[in-house]
């Protein structure tokens, strides 16, 4: 289980930023003792995390431009 602190580290994002992505469902985490409890996250929420925000571009065929309209 990995502390908000090592999950900002991993992505390279700001503590406040892996506190917003569990408040909005994005990241999958865990609330561990009393009270509010504290956050760990496994390492696999992270990777699907970061697999659901993945940004895949299309394969462009040689030559084919597709932001220009010829």
């Amino acid at each position: 289980m990995l502390r908000v602190k090592e999950v900002a580290e991993q992505l390279g994002v700001a503590q406040g930023t892996v506190y917003q992505l569990c408040a909005s469902g994005k990241i999958v985490h865990l609330r561990i003792g009393r009270g509010r409890g504290a956050i760990r996250i496994e390492p696999a929420a992270v990777a699907a995390y970061v697999e659901a925000v993945r940004v895949r571009t299309p394969e462009l065929k040689s030559g084919e431009f597709r932001h220009l309209k010829l």
